[in-house]
């Protein structure tokens, strides 16, 4: 490492701390000046709704992410609000490499002033191959006439205070919580899809595709179907071989390590934090004091002036920083801002689709940070999957549920780099 890099380096040291768990690929040190800083003030005096910020954690009691306590939370399997009517087919499927989708995160959003809105979920599923998350960024401006292959999907799902699945009051929390019914048989191995396939040998094992009861096979079912086998007559007859029972009763726990870290998801808002359970921060004044440092370094050394993409990708930095463990910017305002990391890969408004049921504009929700990456422990590698953010546009109305158990929104993705 050269003397004129170390230097930087130490200068910088305050701010990278700050900006240690951001998962992003190295950038080029990048300084805002102070018009554009003042910009940015203006803009934030002009934000009439507050922004929530998303942090995970682990659980403390894996039970609290069940579906009929209506969680936030980040990998794992999803807490299908509806346990019944769950997308399926070419809907649970990446529409580049056809593998069934793997599932991200998952908001409670409930709408109070709309009664078939009581409970209200949005839940993102994408494909973890880096390549296709890279087609991906073609397919996402298509037209819908044009039909686009989606790697992201994101599925609303929404119910009345009423509905045969859950009970009016709400949960309790002493033990005794529970929902009204059951939902149908997941996929053995993901536990995310419907299991609609059967395991030809136990009778018990159930896939939502042929990808995945190969992978269960090659990984831990193939000694556990001769085990179900040789299970006693009277043992068989008490489970059944319906598939009835619970899977996870017969089917090795070790089925979901491919899953990433299942995390239950905090919220705060912008502006009305402290510090309390998070990480420390580095002070917002202490971080622009740095970069002006920075700056002067960057003309000293190498002669250069900040470019308008290095100047936006540190103001970006600059507000992240504030809060680098937040892996999630919910608003649902028609006037929330979107926080982009790059001025380019951004969406024109033609490019955002219409709600497919009302045929009204889609507004955009919330994004996800790549921070949530890190604590996926996703390895920084070349071909490593990577994300600038994750943008998701839902109709505005929340409109056409009464008998869809589904509906699917937008999700535009900006890449890194």
């Amino acid at each position: 490492m050269g003397d004129t890099q170390m230097e930087i380096e130490e200068e910088g040291h305050n701010i990278e701390k700050a900006l240690a768990r951001l998962h992003l690929p190295p950038q080029e040190l990048a300084i805002r000046d102070t018009e554009s800083e003042e910009d940015d003030e203006e803009d934030e005096e002009k934000e009439d709704d507050p922004m929530i910020l998303g942090f995970v954690q682990k659980p403390e009691n894996p039970h609290s992410l069940a579906r009929h306590f209506f969680p936030s939370k980040a990998g794992g399997t999803p807490a299908w609000l509806d346990p019944i009517n769950i997308p399926t087919g070419l809907d649970s499927c990446c529409g580049i490499c056809g593998n069934p989708l793997q599932f991200l995160i998952q908001v409670y959003a409930p709408i109070e002033e709309k009664d078939d809105a009581f409970h209200r979920t949005l839940s993102v599923f994408m494909c973890p191959s880096m390549a296709c998350l890279q087609q991906d960024q073609i397919e996402q401006r298509k037209l819908p006439m044009e039909k686009p292959s989606r790697s992201v999907k994101v599925f609303r799902c929404q119910l009345a205070r009423e509905n045969p699945f859950y009970p009016v009051d709400p949960p309790k929390h002493n033990g005794h919580d529970a929902p009204l019914s059951s939902g149908v048989t997941l996929c053995s191995w993901c536990g995310t899809w419907r299991g609609g396939k059967i395991c030809s040998g136990c009778k018990m094992a159930r896939y939502c595709s042929r990808e995945h009861q190969v992978d269960h096979w090659r990984t831990v079912h193939a000694a556990d179907c001769r085990q179900i086998l040789s299970m006693s007559t009277s043992v068989v007859a008490v489970h059944g071989l319906t598939g009835n029972c619970n899977s996870s009763q017969v089917v090795s726990a070790d089925a979901s390590t491919h899953l990433w870290p299942e995390l239950e998801i905090i919220d705060e808002e912008e502006g009305d934090m402290n510090s309390e359970g998070l990480d420390e921060q580095v002070p917002e004044n202490e971080i622009a004091a740095n970069q002006r440092k920075d700056e002067e370094f960057l003309r000293q050394f190498t002669g250069m002036e900040a470019s308008r993409d290095q100047k936006h990708w540190a103001s970006f930095q600059a507000r992240i920083s504030r809060y680098p463990d937040q892996v999630l910017r919910y608003c649902r305002s028609k006037n929330a801002k979107v926080l982009w990391p790059r001025l380019e890969g951004q969406p024109r408004i033609t490019d955002i689709p219409k709600c497919t049921l009302c045929e009204g504009p889609r507004y955009f929700e919330f994004q996800i940070l790549p921070q949530l990456l890190y604590f996926f422990k996703v390895q920084n590698d070349s071909d490593s999957l990577d994300w600038g953010t994750i943008v998701i546009y839902t109709c505005p109305t929340s409109c056409g549920m009464n008998s869809l158990g589904y509906v699917q929104e937008f999700a535009w993705v900006q890449l890194a780099s």
